[in-house]
């Protein structure tokens, strides 16, 4: 073994500029999978949090739920309020421009 050790050493100071070029091509292939595997992990975990913004974070339909476990769910009011009760409802954003339907607060049909 210690042969090998002293032929190595001996080669790589025979060689400097091509140990030097080696060392420089590890680190540089080191840096770039490093890089792109951070770069994977976080559109990963953005994409995932975007799709939690948009759809929400739940897979089922819960009912009779306390106030405080609406923050989970996709729902981002622009004015009134959540619904109270069963004759109230949350009408979606896109209902007026692609559905057309123009309903306000406290409108009843």
């Amino acid at each position: 073994m210690k042969i090998m050790n002293k032929l190595t050493i001996s080669n790589l100071k025979l060689n400097k500029k091509r140990t030097i070029v080696t060392i420089i091509g590890i680190i540089l292939s080191v840096a770039l999978i490093t890089s792109l595997s951070t770069l994977i992990s976080s559109f990963r975990s953005s994409l995932y949090n975007f799709y939690i913004q948009q759809r929400g974070n739940y897979h089922y339909a819960f009912y009779d739920i306390n106030d405080d476990d609406y923050k989970n769910l996709s729902i981002h009011l622009i004015s009134g309020k959540m619904p109270e009760n069963s004759d109230e409802i949350v009408i979606a954003k896109h209902l007026k421009s692609n559905g057309e339907v123009d309903l306000k607060i406290g409108d009843t049909k």
